[in-house]
This record gives C-alpha cells, sequence and structure tokens, in this order.
C-alpha cells in the first residue's frame, strides 16, 4: 500500500513539474495567510510574493513534513526574508521525495510596496529526478499583487508560468498556475481567508483557512482543501523571536499528515 500511494502521487506530479514543489506539495495551509496583515510568514510567500511587503525585518524559517506518514514522500522547505531600501528580497528552498524518485526547486522573490497595492515577482529553478531515467530542469516566473481593499480587508492574485521548457521524449511541458484570494482581519487575533486556485486542466480548488492567537504565546489555525478533501489543523508557540508550529493535515482515505515549522522574526526593538 505504501508503495501504490508513492506511485499514485509520482504518476500526478509528473506532467506538472519540479518548480511546483510547493504549490503541490507544499503546506498549503499556510498560503492563505498570505493575505493577512498580522499572520504572513517566509511559507506564505509561494501563494502570493507580495506579501513580501508585510515584512519590516529580517526573517527565516525550516518546515518538515511526511505526506500520510511515508517517508519516500518527505517533504522539507526553508525560506528567508530580507527587508533593504529599495524593496523586499526572499529565498525559497524545497525538496520532496527520495533518493528514487525526488523534486527540488529554488526560488528568488522581489516585492515593491505602492500606494493601495503591493507587487511582487518571482523566479524559479526546478528540477525532477528519477532513478534510471533522465533528469528534468526548467524555470518559472511567478507574480502577485495585493490590493488593500481598507485596512481589514485584502485580495489578490497570483499567476505561476513555467518557461516551456518540454520533455526530450514526451513533449510534455508544465501547467501554470492561477489564483484569486481574500483575506479578512477581524482583529490583530483573528482572521479568515480563501483562495480559489486553478491549474490548467485539473478541477478548481478551493482552500480556506482562519487563525486564533489566545494570546501572544499562542496560536491556532485550521484550514480546508475542497479539491484534495483534506483538512488541517495546527498549534503555533511564541518565545521570543522565535515560533514554532505543529501541524497535522487528514485526509479521509489516505490518513495523516504531520509536519513542523520553526521559524526567527527579527522585532522591532532589535
Amino acid at each position: 500500500m505504501r508503495k501504490l500511494i508513492f506511485n499514485f502521487f509520482i504518476l500526478v506530479s509528473f506532467p506538472v513539474g519540479a518548480q511546483f514543489v510547493n504549490h503541490i506539495y507544499g503546506s498549503w495551509h499556510t498560503d492563505v495567510y498570505a493575505y493577512s496583515n498580522y499572520h504572513t510568514d517566509v511559507f506564505s510567500i509561494a501563494a502570493n510574493q507580495a506579501c513580501l511587503t508585510n515584512f519590516q525585518h529580517f526573517s527565516v524559517g525550516i518546515s518538515s513534513g511526511r505526506k500520510f506518514f511515508l517517508q519516500e514522500m518527505a517533504q522539507y522547505k526553508a525560506g528567508v526574508v530580507i527587508r533593504k531600501s529599495n524593496g523586499y528580497f526572499a529565498m525559497q528552498l524545497g525538496r520532496f521525495g527520495n533518493a528514487d524518485y525526488h523534486q527540488s526547486s529554488i526560488g528568488v522573490a522581489y516585492a515593491r510596496r505602492m500606494e493601495n497595492v503591493d507587487l511582487g515577482i518571482q523566479f524559479d529553478f526546478g528540477d525532477t529526478r528519477m532513478k534510471g531515467y533522465s533528469g528534468r530542469t526548467e524555470i518559472a516566473v511567478e507574480g502577485g499583487m495585493l490590493f488593500h481593499v481598507n485596512t481589514k480587508m485584502r485580495m489578490g492574485v497570483q499567476v505561476v508560468y513555467p518557461v516551456p521548457v518540454k520533455w526530450k521524449r514526451s513533449g510534455m511541458v508544465s501547467a501554470p498556475v492561477y489564483s484569486v484570494g481574500f483575506g479578512y482581519d477581524a482583529s490583530e487575533n483573528f482572521f479568515i481567508g480563501v483562495m480559489l486556485i486553478k491549474i490548467q486542466d485539473r478541477p478548481l480548488d478551493v482552500q480556506g483557512g482562519w487563525h486564533y492567537s489566545f494570546n501572544k504565546e499562542l496560536f491556532a489555525r485550521a484550514g480546508i482543501s475542497c479539491t484534495n478533501r483534506e483538512f488541517s489543523l495546527s498549534i503555533g508557540f511564541l518565545v521570543g523571536q522565535m515560533r514554532m508550529e505543529v501541524s497535522a493535515t487528514l485526509h479521509p482515505y489516505l490518513g495523516l499528515t504531520p509536519s513542523i515549522a520553526i521559524l526567527y522574526q527579527k522585532l522591532p526593538s532589535e
């Protein structure tokens, strides 16, 4: 059964492309927080690069997960954000799989804040390798826009467009990704958001999530992905500049996916 599940995900992901490690295997329950004024983190950047303008100081994070508890489907991600006088910069790293089959990617992002809109762009380099077969390398361009409807509500769009690099034999090319997101911060403690995501011939996916802070040290999150029929629940702890979040995503047939993330964000007083 373990090998069957692993082979199924390889077949599903093979035509999609290496640069979509974050979009296909990422912690989708963190994406919607790109549309919050208060709860964006380095992993939310994958959903909309324009959310980089939320970061006022240096931030870095790492995360690890194991889809359905399968060692063959381990995922590792890392991200860093730096603010400079001429804009916001970020780098993202991702890897999914094992020695027999794996996808890896690196992305470099930049964002600027305008009057009522934020703009972001990212360049990706992706690589897919399968034991016994030739590898695949390609690049992609991502662009995002965030509109400040008012002090509590934001909406935005993102496009992920792969540069047409074909397989030498199959002639397949990767599919672009389009998304629209909406977020509402009822207060600094409570946020709710929704995203609509379309990947070419795949069904439209609706993802939603909410965040609630009990106090300055403890928060909880929950989310849903309609197409994947997955539900997520996470709890996080903050100690000074450090944050740890433990998450579990449940698929009704395939089971649990555990993950953990550790983040550091420089405080304004430093």
